[in-house]
């Protein structure tokens, strides 16, 4: 979906933030441990457009990449995981799928109905109570990224954490707390902008950024250098004299947002 459409221009003046999510691909696949990326910024700076690139990249480079997003007060528990989730064990090994359920039962059918329509007579849920059925729905998500990353790196995308729903916000800070070295890179979007001081998410990055592997890319606005590089891409041709002079003033008036 959403990952998949390439911007016309490419990504354009922002070499050192896909070098920076490429290097730490690099380390998670090699199995030096999980690793979060928090790439925050206002609105417009192109955002989603860097992740999907480095997502692009290592989709082609073998890794499994799974996206969940949020939307402005549509939220339902656990939003985030049972839509990145839910397109993986739609597609994956009935293999895979099986020796999950032998080990941790129907657990994970109350995040991703599709379980259920995979395998067929799934056991009932061992939870007794609210507690226990977040531990074991907890545990059996850890699981399956565990087995998903044995068989291959896995990209975990999940964007506009501004609007997350709570329980989804935990569910991250547990796989973030958790000691698995397994092959899982999270990069996870937010408009800082928009994080008033009782933000729930504000509560979650503070406990995110306590935690080994969790680093954060801030995008501003692009410099006059990288406006200009924008407007060649889109032009398809190298800048006149007005063109430059242009360039100029659409840095002045924009900041430099690449959406303005």
């Amino acid at each position: 979906g959403r990952l998949s459409v390439a911007p016309a221009v490419g990504v354009v003046g922002r070499e050192a933030e896909i070098e920076s999510m490429s290097d730490a691909f690099k380390r998670v696949a090699s199995g030096e441990g999980r690793e979060v990326l928090l790439i925050s910024g206002e609105a417009g700076l192109g955002k989603t457009t860097l992740v999907a690139e480095t997502a692009r990249t290592v989709f082609d480079g073998g890794a499994c990449v799974l996206f969940g997003h949020c939307e402005e007060d549509l939220a339902t528990p656990y939003q985030l995981f049972a839509e990145a989730l839910g397109h993986y064990i739609t597609h994956a090994h009935e293999d895979l799928l099986i020796a999950h359920v032998a080990a941790h039962g129907s657990e994970l059918a109350r995040l991703v109905p599709a379980l259920a329509s995979r395998i067929r007579d799934l056991p009932p849920t061992k939870a007794t109570d609210a507690d226990t059925e977040r531990y074991l729905l907890f545990a059996a998500v850890l699981a399956l990224l565990d087995a998903a990353s044995e068989r291959q790196p896995v990209v975990l995308v999940l964007d506009d954490l501004q609007w997350a729903d709570k329980a989804s916000l935990q569910l991250l800070r547990h796989l973030t707390a958790s000691e698995h070295a397994r092959r899982v890179l999270v990069l996870g979007t937010y408009r800082d902008s928009e994080l008033s001081r009782s933000h729930p998410f504000l509560e979650t990055l503070a406990a995110l950024r306590r935690q080994h592997g969790v680093a954060r890319v801030e995008l501003a606005g692009l410099d006059d250098t990288g406006v200009m590089a924008l407007m060649e891409a889109t032009a398809g041709r190298s800048l006149d004299n007005a063109a430059v002079g242009l360039a100029h003033a659409l840095y002045r008036e924009t900041d430099g947002n690449p959406f303005f």
